[in-house]
Order: structure tokens, then sequence, then C-alpha cells
């Protein structure tokens, strides 16, 4: 959704602002609404200059608040918590964000097929592996990717038209780009997924293959090799999950709102995490920890359900408990979604910063 033409401004209080093109920005400069003080940054770019040092901008500035904005200044206070009280209040806005009407019925929509996914799966593991089971498989995966690509389009644009726009999305906004937008995120999410698993499947299947296979004399030597491959396999499971999880959750976010092609996103996604991973690990953690606790209550009417069923659950019993807790999960779909546009652009366009930053 961000052009070439898109410019952001970050305020002297470390508030960062966005205009879509150099003429809106322009005009409120000139119409003082933005601190000579300000700094500024096309899309892409990584410096932030002072606005008197951008000729497109500078000639916006009267010639007095580029003479002000030249002298010395006492350094600005600090308006916004750092650390994790920043974090909680940037994610608190995201809670706000999330309880809206439309978006608990799309994510409840994406709890429902989730769930239907869920129960394709049980039911593919009664046929043979090859060919059937292995086609519903891939079959169900497909959809259970789909459903979160769309899903998460359409909350994403929804909130990011929100923050950018500082109004309601509309439907025909939602719908320009849908198909387009859902491929690119289908396609990025689908292929770190499949990267993963397939790596996490390799090592499930390789260490039966070794402790199966009988080398003659060189037994303590498979054995070895048999104990790092379990090692790696622990640490890679161990690892795969969060990173799956910030894939999914942070990829959509990266595609939707900027311009990029899949594989730059993927390199900008990798660059994030290479670069953020503490920061990003902690705002996941938390995000997951105030979604957990909104659909908590609703989990808890489905688990007392199934308790009361006891064991004798039958198969229609099973699928209603599953689409139960799907709509369950709907606080929860809803929050995830619209918090990684908060996190995104704070991560990214430093919506989020700390008195050293200014």
């Amino acid at each position: 959704m961000a052009t070439a033409n898109t410019w952001y401004v970050r305020l002297p209080d470390g508030r960062t602002l966005r205009a879509r093109t150099a003429d809106v920005l322009r005009s409120h400069l000139h119409a003082g609404r933005i601190p000579a003080h300000s700094q500024a940054r096309r899309s892409g770019e990584d410096e932030w200059q002072p606005l008197q040092r951008i000729a497109e901008l500078a000639e916006a500035l009267p010639a007095e608040r580029v003479a002000a904005a030249e002298l010395p200044r006492a350094p600005a206070r600090e308006t916004r918590a750092a650390g994790v009280r920043g974090i909680v209040g940037e994610l608190l806005g995201a809670f706000d964000r999330s309880l809206d009407h439309v978006k608990l019925s799309i994510a409840a929509i994406m709890g429902v097929l989730l769930a239907v996914g869920a129960i394709a799966f049980e039911l593919i593991g009664g046929f043979p592996l090859v060919p059937w089971g292995l086609t519903g498989y891939v079959g169900a995966a497909i959809l259970l990717l789909a459903v979160v690509a769309v899903g998460t389009v359409l909350l994403t644009q929804m909130t990011f038209i929100e923050l950018d726009r500082r109004r309601p999305a509309r439907a025909a906004e939602l719908r320009a780009d849908l198909v387009r937008q859902t491929l690119r995120v289908f396609f990025a999410q689908g292929l770190v997924a499949t990267l993963l698993m397939g790596m996490v499947l390799f090592f499930r299947a390789a260490g039966p293959w070794l402790a199966g296979y009988d080398p003659g004399e060189t037994n303590q030597l498979r054995d070895v090799a048999l104990g790092v491959l379990s090692v790696a396999r622990l640490l890679l499971e161990v690892l795969c999950w969060p990173i799956l999880g910030m894939a999914v959750l942070l990829l959509g976010p990266l595609l939707v709102i900027e311009e990029h092609s899949i594989l730059r996103s993927l390199r900008e996604w990798l660059g994030m995490l290479r670069r953020h991973i503490g920061r990003i690990y902690l705002y996941e953690a938390m995000a997951l920890t105030l979604a957990t606790v909104l659909a908590l209550p609703m989990l808890l009417l489905v688990a007392i359900a199934a308790y009361s069923v006891g064991d004798t659950v039958g198969s229609v019993e099973r699928i209603t408990l599953l689409v139960l807790g799907g709509v369950a999960l709907t606080p929860m779909i809803a929050y995830l979604i619209v918090a990684n546009v908060f996190i995104y652009l704070n991560i990214r366009y430093e919506f989020f910063c700390t008195p050293d930053d200014r």
C-alpha cells in the first residue's frame, strides 16, 4: 500500500507520522502543523534527515522557522514511555482497534474455517497415505494457509487504513487489491512454512532411519551421529515454532503495507528478525499473553462442555467442540493480527522510540 512517494516524519516528541505524498507533507509544513525541529525520510530510506536539509521540504518552511530550527534547543522531554511500559501501551492501543464488530466477524469466520481444516486433518488420517492421504494433507494445508492469508490481508488493511487515514476502511478499499495481496501473503507464508516444516519432518524421519541402519564395525560412529542428530532435531523444533509464528504474523503487515516483491519482503523480514529479534520476541510474547487472556473465558466454557461429555464423545460432538473452539479463538485471532500491524510499524518506522533515539 505504500508507494515510492510516501514520506515519514518523526516529531520532536518521538511520534512518527505518515504522508502519502510530498505535496501533502508540504501543505502541513506551510500551515505550521509540523514543528521545524522534526525529521523526515522517504519510504524505504534508513536515515532520518532534518527538514531544513531536504530541498523538497525546506522550501515549505517559513524562513523564521528554518532559522529557529538551526538554533540549539533543549532536549525534548519524554512523552512516550520507553521499555516494557511503552510496549504495553502500544499493545493496549492495538487492543482497542481489534474490538471492532467487523474485525471480530472476520476473525470468527477464520476460526471456524481453521477448525474445519483441523477436522479435515483428522478425517484424512483414516485413508492410506499414498496417494489419498498425502493429497488430502496437502489440500488441507492449502486451505489453512488460504484462510490465514485472506484474514490477514483483510484485518491488516482495515487496521492500516484506520491508522493512516484516521477513518474506518471502506468496503471498496478492501476489495480493490484483495486477490493480489492474498496471493502474495499466501505464497510468502507458505514458502516459509514449507521450508520450516520440511526441515522438521526431515530430522524426524532421519533419526529412525539412522537408528535402524547397521554399518557393522562403525556402530559407535553411528551412535554419535544419532546423538548429534537428536540434539539438532530438538533445537530445530524449539526454534521452528516461534519463527513460524513470526512469519505468519509479521510477514502479513510487511507484504500488505509495502509494495515490495515477495523475495525482497522475505529478505526484509529476515533482516528485521536479525536486527530486532529481542524486541520482536518481547512484543510477540506480550501480545500472545494478552490474546490468551482475551480468549480464555470462551475457551474455558468449551472445555467445560467437553468435560461434561466425558470419554464417550462421538464424532458429531467432537466436530461441534472443534468448531466451538474455533469460534472461541475469535478475539485471539483478531488481536494478534491487529497487534502485529502496530508491532511492524513500530519496528520498521520507529513509532516506538526511546530517549536515545531522539
